[in-house]
């Protein structure tokens, strides 16, 4: 019995001591967030981190913790369902009602069926009960359970598919951080544990290509050209780059590729 206790405080000291790279929420721009992960991915051996996510970033962690990484082949997935689903046809706001099934499918496409074993205690998913708060989720029974997770966390009520709410173990969920789409928020961050963890915050704010080309508050759930997304996700990839140049992925070291391209030094701070 003490030897399972002391395997299992094990077990928690190493997960805790990996670096833990943070998604927020980011409504359409995941795109941008799937560029970042490209990025890192060729520097980092993502094995060695934990991920947390809230709306649209846990599906980024979701990937990360899956090492489905290439933004290329998520792109041309979610590319085939749109042009089934007739989005671009559609306007602007093409997505509305139809974007929760087009998540959920792109999700079955790309997770593969070991995806609860690799993302269970690595990969931390913010979901939000109405009236009741956010949660972490980090142990999923299966891999519809972390699908189900997913699009809990991302569920904008009715614009999804029309529906208030998303059904996750049975309880009503709505998206886990709508605020910092909006105006920005913390409440991935604050749902974390303080465990000394190393953190790495992704942010598309950060990058002033994506700062001047939008600049509305509801630009978030508005969708841009099928070449806008495209250009967002290469933006994504090439601002790790200069993250990287100026040594701020420093918080990162220790899951570095010995080969990787760029370089980590005693960094500067992340926000």
């Amino acid at each position: 019995m003490l030897s399972r206790v002391r395997q299992a405080s094990s077990v928690g000291k190493a997960a805790a001591a990996r670096p833990r790279i943070i998604f927020p929420g980011c409504g359409i721009f995941f795109w941008h967030q799937a560029g970042v992960l490209s990025g890192l991915a060729k520097r980092l051996d993502l094995d060695k981190a934990q991920f947390a996510g809230a709306s649209g970033g846990a599906l980024t962690a979701t990937l990360a913790g899956c090492g489905v990484t290439d933004r290329r082949h998520t792109l041309s997935v979610a590319e085939q369902l749109c042009d089934t689903a007739g989005v671009f046809e559609r306007g602007p706001w093409g997505l509305r009602g139809i974007w929760g099934g087009i998540v959920k499918e792109w999700l079955e496409r790309l997770l593969p069926t070991d995806a609860a074993e690799k993302c269970s205690e690595r990969v931390h998913i913010l979901v939000h009960r109405p009236f009741c708060g956010g949660r972490l989720v980090s142990e999923f029974e299966s891999r519809d359970d972390l699908i189900s997770a997913c699009m809990a966390s991302v569920h904008i009520p009715f614009f999804m598919d029309g529906r208030a709410t998303w059904r996750f173990r049975g309880e009503s969920h709505i998206d886990s951080d709508l605020f910092s789409m909006v105006r920005g928020s913390r409440a991935l961050e604050n749902a974390l544990p303080a465990d000394g963890a190393p953190s790495f915050r992704v942010s598309q704010r950060r990058d002033e290509r994506i700062r001047e080309r939008y600049r509305k508050t509801g630009d978030f759930a508005r969708l841009t050209s099928l070449e806008g997304v495209r250009e967002m996700a290469e933006w994504g990839e090439t601002h790790v780059d200069k993250l990287d140049d100026a040594n701020v992925l420093w918080p990162l070291r220790s899951a570095r590729r010995p080969q990787a391209p760029g370089g980590v030094g005693a960094g500067l701070s992340y926000d």
